[in-house]
């Protein structure tokens, strides 16, 4: 479905619910802030970095007893350390040396990111 996630170092929700548009007690719209580090394109295992501060404005909803993101649907949002340790198993297990050498060149420009 996504062929690029967004890198993150952090993220803060707005515990103050005054920042919160409460439409009613099973319907909100919460703002959540990212410290974005950069993407990874999935395809080619490469990452660019664009580092930005990004706010998600995520419209949460009681749905069957549950609560959930009815929207906006964003790309993941991964840790930065959680990509690293991903790619770095990856290309443990990596028999191509072309992918594997790809999984390592990712792997030193995400802990340049951090």
């Amino acid at each position: 479905m996504w062929d690029r996630i967004v890198v993150i170092q952090g993220t803060e929700v707005a515990e103050d619910y005054q920042k919160w548009d409460v439409i009613d007690n099973l319907d909100v719209i919460i703002p959540v802030t990212f410290q974005v580090r950069g993407t990874v394109d999935l395809t080619t295992a490469t990452f660019t970095s664009e580092e930005r501060i990004e706010e998600v404005r995520f419209h949460v909803k009681e749905v069957r007893n549950s609560w959930r993101i009815v929207e906006p649907k964003i790309p993941p949002h991964i840790a930065v350390s959680r990509v690293v340790n991903f790619a770095r198993e990856a290309g443990l297990q990596e028999k191509d040396d072309a992918r594997r050498d790809a999984l390592a060149a990712l792997v030193s420009s995400l802990r340049k990111a951090k």
